[in-house]
């Protein structure tokens, strides 16, 4: 379902509309403005301490920035360039994740996992 919604439907969106990705960037700053009263509830429900700090209100203000640029760059690429290319480069988003965790939280990168680093990037490359 995803490859329909970010492939074919937001292309199809993209070309016949002249609001480019105003609605990314809104949906972005959307999930900044909800996602501190959602975290907050599910805190609450399990019963479990939520503060909200100037460094978190900082961090959520970055993070909703940088989503934001990333929604129009997407959207960007999408409206000028082959649908199943850009996805595809959208679908390398694990490289990064095992990269950035084995960095910021010490987690062993094990045989399997540059496997799947290696045939991910593989892929790509045959993409293209």
């Amino acid at each position: 379902m995803g490859g329909l919604w970010g492939g074919v439907l937001e292309k199809k969106i993209l070309m016949y509309t002249n609001a480019g990705g105003s609605y990314l960037f809104v949906y972005a700053v959307a999930q900044g403005v909800i996602g501190i009263p959602f975290y907050y509830f599910v805190f609450k429900s399990k019963n479990q301490e939520f503060i909200v700090s100037k460094q978190m209100i900082v961090l959520t203000i970055l993070l909703t920035v940088i989503l934001a640029i990333s929604y129009l760059a997407h959207a960007a690429l999408l409206k000028n360039g082959a649908a199943g290319r850009v996805i595809s480069m959208t679908a390398v988003y694990p490289v990064v994740t095992v990269l950035l965790s084995a960095m910021f939280f010490k987690e062993a990168i094990t045989p399997s996992t540059i496997g799947g680093v290696f045939f991910i990037c593989a892929g790509l490359v045959l993409i293209y």
